[in-house]
């Protein structure tokens, strides 16, 4: 009978020192990264993100897929603001911004948004030809524009407007074919 409590206590006691090993590794004490508490999780604001253009004669249909959308902070920290790609129609707003995007976003400055368009449908007048032309493109169309100055995300919750500035950014070569330039 002693021999039992014997090995019921020696089984006892190694189970309790297994136990507390691991949750003593598992709170960190064992890692080697001088302990103390991790850091606090950076502070975010509510931001919302509209989409969209003013009217346009020569741009009659401007659809695309929004394959991606991120932000660019100064430390160059990237902050994705589309949960999945999403196509737009842009001249059906003429005028209006659409919202693409409400989320918490890290306080910091942002200098850059990066981008990635594909799908892109055009239908514009073609001032030399004296009527409207098609371009399509399925492919894929990266790109970055320069904030300046820079977004500013502080405390205080944000409404951010992307104007495309369509009329500016097609325009047609000597054969006809349009060109895309975003502006």
């Amino acid at each position: 009978m002693i021999r039992n409590y014997s090995l019921i206590r020696s089984i006892f006691a190694t189970s309790l020192a297994t136990f507390l090993l691991i949750g003593f590794l598992a709170c960190g004490g064992g890692s080697g990264k001088g302990g103390g508490n991790p850091p606090p999780p950076a502070a975010t604001t509510l931001m919302q993100f509209k989409l969209g253009d003013a009217e346009s004669d020569r741009v009659l249909s401007f659809t695309a897929t929004l394959d991606s959308l991120a932000l660019v902070s100064s430390s160059g920290k990237i902050t994705n603001l589309l949960a999945s790609p999403m196509t737009v129609e842009l001249t059906r707003t003429a005028g209006k911004m659409q919202t693409l995007a409400q989320l918490q976003i890290p306080q910091g400055s942002y200098t850059a948004v990066n981008y990635q368009v594909s799908n892109i449908y055009i239908t514009a007048w073609d001032v030399p030809y004296n009527a409207f032309s098609d371009f399509t493109d399925t492919g894929s169309m990266p790109g970055s524009i320069t904030l300046n100055p820079s977004i500013i995300v502080g405390a205080t919750p944000q409404i951010v407007y992307l104007d495309l500035n369509l009329r500016d950014s097609i325009s047609f070569d000597n054969n006809g074919d349009i060109l895309v330039d975003p502006q």
